[in-house]
């Protein structure tokens, strides 16, 4: 390890892992002042990350409760990456274990709805897909060849409807109208239109649908689930559910060569 490299490192340890800065023997004592400095910066800019990124959750434990599980989780999970808008994805575990499944799961939406705010069009995105806009020109024997990707946005969550209840209530004041009883579980999807992120709930159904698009052919999914096909494929595609599309490696040449 080179010596910027071991400075980096200590500086590090120092900062998050509660090492003494004596280690950083290049500085004198003044060092030990700047580091609790610095790290107090970190620590109050994470706690702010998390309760930007976690708003319902914060309305639903109330500040006091909030900030002392947030700091309590940023002492423990110090950022991966300099990307704060991806910081906590592991805290709606986190809170699952230090206050129950309701608070972990409206954290998890919290999260889905951050995630789905900050996703790049290139995230997760196979090599080669296509733009839905080209599937106008594949013949209808080989439209059956075709699997949609989802938008890196997309994402299916389920849950109860007590959670699903408390992080609406707290996110948007309402209730959702249906299920109320809390043994149901409830079918969310978060997807991201051109006018914002929504979340809704969607029946069974089209949760199937959903997932038979996710890892097959639209040919398989006509055939497991012809109707649902006809009733939904129209509306995922229209509200950007799904944004491109591909195929199955051994079908790519026969499908590239159909355009």
């Amino acid at each position: 390890m080179n010596a910027l490299a071991a400075v980096q490192e200590a500086v590090f340890d120092a900062i998050w892992r509660s090492s003494s800065s004596s280690d950083l023997k290049h500085f004198d004592a003044k060092f030990e002042r700047a580091i609790a400095v610095h790290r107090a910066t970190c620590q109050s800019a994470l706690r702010a990350t998390l309760s930007i990124a976690f708003p319902a959750t914060r309305a639903l434990l109330g500040e006091t409760d909030f900030d002392a599980h947030a700091t309590v989780f940023v002492l423990e999970h110090p950022p991966k990456s300099a990307w704060l808008e991806v910081y906590g994805t592991s805290f709606p575990e986190f809170l699952k274990t230090q206050r129950g499944s309701v608070a972990g799961d409206v954290a998890r939406l919290d999260a889905a709805l951050n995630l789905a705010l900050h996703a790049d069009m290139t995230q997760d995105v196979p090599p080669g897909a296509r733009p839905l806009g080209e599937l106008a020109n594949v013949s209808d024997a080989m439209l059956k060849m075709v699997r949609l990707v989802p938008h890196p946005a997309t994402q299916l969550i389920t849950t109860s409807a007590s959670a699903a209840n408390a992080w609406r209530e707290h996110a948007l004041g309402e209730p959702w109208p249906t299920p109320t009883s809390a043994l149901d579980q409830v079918h969310l999807l978060v997807y991201r239109p051109e006018d914002g992120v929504t979340v809704e709930p969607i029946e069974a159904e089209l949760l199937a649908l959903m997932l038979q698009l996710k890892r097959g052919s639209l040919g398989d999914s006509f055939r497991l689930h012809g109707d649902a096909v006809q009733r939904h494929l129209a509306w995922l595609i229209q509200h950007s559910v799904f944004s491109a599309w591909t195929s199955t490696q051994a079908d790519k040449t026969q499908l590239t060569s159909a355009l």
